[in-house]
């Protein structure tokens, strides 16, 4: 049997807590020596697991080969940087970096240390997105020229966690963006061109509350992301329309709900309910055939397995650098064009 990839996590936030440490447990890929948090519940949560007070306790740690960054946005970069300088490899919870110098500075970082910067985008594993993509590999829908992703949320108020403060590079763009737009980028590639939207609509908050980002394409196809924290009815998820039919999914992939509600992966009540969606296909004479797609359940840890992999050099990184460039030059596009209100031409990479 291979030995396991000895794990270091920083933070034990929401991230580190749902996304990161149960996920990990789940595999015998991975054990999670260390995990550096001052939450006193994690003590409990993790028996057998190190609880440290601070990152150099794991970044310095001889029995850890992967740390994991899950702690604030602002800290992400610098920290991911630190575990390559101590000779780890890393995985970095999004924004993984927010400019392409953050991106070149990473890359070579990485090659510098012999070790992988591999960025967290586990939503490439939620179940409806990869019925997406099975979609589009089929060509069911013939050619696709609209595409719409939005993630419905209702926060009227600014809860004062360090989310909601600039200093913390905080604000739904970075938090949710870089979801959005890499999921767009898997199944289309790089756009032409992109207008965004970036907006505060909230009395009193002083981080972007909503965003809107159209890509353009040069086969006719437009792309909208949109997330808006002021979205209290319901919105279709996923949006797609094509030559030969459209396709609709409601709602967000379940695993998050169950992960917030303590929920993990091998527990025995860890159980996803059955999703669809509503697609319309063309037929002979101009009738139409209307049903429901069946949407197999995501599993996040589809990241980490490949993450394993990875470091075992069996195949390259589930998430890649040259992936994390492209979407974060969107991203900078994107800024631009709020910025200046007018489309920003993206150069194709």
């Amino acid at each position: 049997m291979t030995t396991p990839i000895r794990t270091g996590v920083l933070g034990y936030g929401l991230a580190g807590r749902c996304f990161h440490v149960p996920y990990l447990r789940a595999l015998s890929e991975f054990d999670v020596r260390v995990v550096a948090t001052t939450r006193a519940e994690a003590q409990a949560a993790l028996p057998g697991t190190r609880i440290v007070p601070t990152v150099e306790d794991v970044l310095t740690a001889d029995d850890v080969d992967l740390v994991v960054v899950a702690t604030p946005h602002r800290m992400h970069m610098p920290h991911a940087l630190a575990a390559l300088e101590a000779g780890k490899h890393v995985v970095i919870e999004k924004p993984a970096a927010v400019s392409l110098r953050e991106v070149d500075t990473l890359q070579h970082a990485a090659a510098a240390a012999g070790k992988l910067a591999v960025p967290f985008h586990n939503r490439r594993w939620d179940g409806d997105f990869q019925a997406v993509r099975q979609l589009m590999i089929s060509g069911m829908l013939g050619t696709v020229h609209y595409f719409e992703s939005r993630w419905v949320m209702f926060r009227p108020k600014p809860r004062g966690v360090w989310r909601d403060r600039p200093e913390e590079l905080g604000g739904v763009f970075n938090d949710l963006g870089p979801h959005l737009i890499d999921q767009a980028l898997q199944l289309f590639g790089m756009p032409q061109s992109v207008f965004a939207q970036i907006m505060i609509h909230r009395l009193g908050c002083t981080v972007d509350d909503a965003f809107r980002v159209l890509m353009t394409y040069g086969n006719g196809l437009n792309i909208v992301l949109e997330t808006d924290v002021l979205n209290g009815v319901s919105a279709p998820r996923f949006t797609l329309r094509g030559t030969n039919g459209a396709f609709e999914k409601q709602g967000v992939d379940p695993q998050e709900a169950l992960l917030r509600a303590g929920i993990y992966p091998n527990d025995p009540a860890w159980s996803i309910a059955p999703e669809t969606g509503r697609i319309v296909l063309g037929g002979e004479h101009g009738l139409a055939i209307e049903g429901q797609l069946e949407i197999a359940p995501g599993d996040y840890r589809g990241f980490y397995a490949g993450v394993g992999r990875a470091i075992a050099g069996d195949a390259p990184a589930p998430v890649t650098l040259d992936e994390l460039g492209r979407q974060v030059q969107v991203m900078e596009a994107a800024r631009q064009s709020s910025l200046s209100g007018m489309p920003v031409e993206v150069a194709r990479t």
